[in-house]
């Protein structure tokens, strides 16, 4: 199987734009899942801490993205300080240690990290002086000139043991989204549309559901499209890391699991939609390690040539 997904072409430019130099990653909750709780769980935890039992069991049977900022608003409004202490409490406690996957994308050769998550697992792999990571951003300071500085932006907001939830902005409930989405309030769409229209971009560990940052997806395609036609340069590509479907194959015991080419075919649709290419690989094991496997493979590769970006620059 694992050379069924490097035989993949998608793979192999994937590969070449990783080791480019110039392609950024953007880190979802999906590599976090063993040390924090998933977003459903997130809010009902939240719910939970604020009196609202009721919420707080929806909560954890939904992974709606309209439902759940509406929740975590529910529980604000009802106990802000518990709210905030909760949060504090998930986030805030100190790092000892990190996924594999953590430290090999910092060893990687990506011009900038951006991630969705309030965690604070990839800041701590950052701010290990042998990856040569030059700073930490959060909102709502993002600027794009230095996505080619090889940065650490939190576009969501970042908390950890010296960074409280109550004193510094976050992204999480519904009305934290729209202030965050909104273009005369906050520099993020922006910051967002220059890094998906100008930049090679590799997804990890996230689904892309976010209706705000779907809305974004929406809007960049139109823009790259427009630009590839007005100056026949295609734009830079962009890829999700995403598991292998599987199906159980009857009549050959429980254990034994076919391709599922169907529900690979509609996922692979849906990004298409967001002009986003789906890139396979095994996940190995519940813990989907096999993203650990593909890490490794490209933490031997070596630097290549550099070509001008889609607007003729790029990290040099």
């Amino acid at each position: 199987m694992k050379g069924e997904a490097r035989d993949d072409p998608l793979y192999r430019e994937l590969v070449e734009q990783v080791n480019s130099r110039r392609c950024v990653v953007f880190v979802g909750s999906g590599l976090s899942m063993d040390q924090y709780p998933s977003w459903s769980y997130l809010v009902g935890d939240l719910c939970e801490a604020c009196g609202l039992p009721s919420e707080a069991a929806e909560a954890r049977k939904t992974r709606d993205p309209d439902v759940l900022p509406r929740l975590a608003d529910a529980a604000h409004d009802r106990d802000s300080g518990a709210y905030n202490r909760k949060l504090d409490e998930i986030f805030g406690g100190r790092v000892t240690g990190t996924r594999a996957a953590y430290s090999l994308l910092a060893r990687l050769p990506f011009a900038s990290y951006v991630t969705v998550n309030l965690d604070p697992l990839l800041a701590y792999e950052g701010m290990k002086p042998e990856h040569g990571i030059c700073g930490i951003r959060t909102l709502p300071s993002l600027h794009v000139h230095e996505l080619a500085a090889r940065c650490i932006f939190y576009v969501h907001g970042y908390i950890r043991d010296d960074r409280s939830s109550a004193e510094h902005p976050v992204v999480l409930r519904q009305t934290e989204f729209m202030r965050a989405y909104d273009v005369s309030q906050s520099m993020l769409p922006g910051f967002l549309q220059q890094l998906l229209i100008s930049y090679p971009v590799l997804f990890i560990g996230m689904g892309l559901g976010e209706p705000q940052l779907k809305r974004v997806f929406e809007i960049c395609r139109d823009l790259r499209r427009g630009i590839e036609t007005e100056y026949g340069v295609a734009a830079p590509g962009r890829y999700v890391l995403r598991p292998m479907a599987f199906r159980p194959e009857e009549n050959l015991g429980s254990r034994a699991t076919r391709r599922d080419e169907a529900t690979e075919s509609e996922e692979d649709r849906l990004f298409k939609e967001i002009d986003v290419k789906v890139v396979r690989y095994h996940q190995r094991d519940n813990r989907h390690s096999g993203i650990e496997e593909i890490l490794e493979e490209w933490c031997d590769l070596s630097p290549p040539s550099i070509e001008p970006g889609f607007f003729g620059g790029g990290p040099q």
